[in-house]
């Protein structure tokens, strides 16, 4: 429900107004997941408190926070990846003829779409090495939520 509140009020505000609502999305969901998984976890907290921050500061203002929000974020998809572990751990790689050629597919279109803006912000920010630190760890948390997607018994309970 907060994500829903979120969205429409940058929909029919702006970004500004977001700074606002965002907090409360990430403490309910931090709530859900204490009452999903009956257990206090400091790792989500911090996982999630990373994003609320960095998406806070980019409501606040992007340029000025710029080094800020890419740390945040690049701690945000790092923890995410930690969190993660157990589950790709977990999940039996299996590999069919079909899943080469979606696999390709996928990793073919999410390397040009990550690429392009990489280089473009790269050159347009000057920070090619910090910027390709924080590439990587968005690249490596999402192509962990695609691992387990794919390859987990259950990618429903992964926590």
């Amino acid at each position: 429900m907060a994500g829903i509140v979120s969205i429409t009020v940058s929909i029919v505000y702006d970004n500004f107004h977001t700074q606002f609502i965002k907090p409360f999305f990430h403490l309910f969901l931090y709530l859900y997941f204490v009452s999903s998984s009956k257990k206090w976890n400091i790792t989500v907290l911090l996982f999630l408190i990373a994003a609320m921050i960095g998406e806070f500061l980019t409501a606040r203002n992007f340029v000025a926070n710029y080094v800020y929000i890419v740390l945040l974020f690049a701690t945000y998809f790092l923890i995410g990846l930690f969190l993660m572990k157990s589950a790709i751990k977990d999940s039996k790689f299996r590999i069919q003829l079909t899943d080469i050629y979606v696999g390709l597919i996928i990793l073919i279109a999410f390397t040009y779409v990550v690429g392009s803006i990489f280089f473009i912000t790269a050159e347009e920010l000057g920070d090619f090495l910090f910027l390709l630190v924080a590439t990587a760890a968005f690249s490596g948390f999402v192509g962990g939520c695609f691992y387990i997607a794919a390859y987990h018994s259950n990618p429903n309970k992964i926590l």
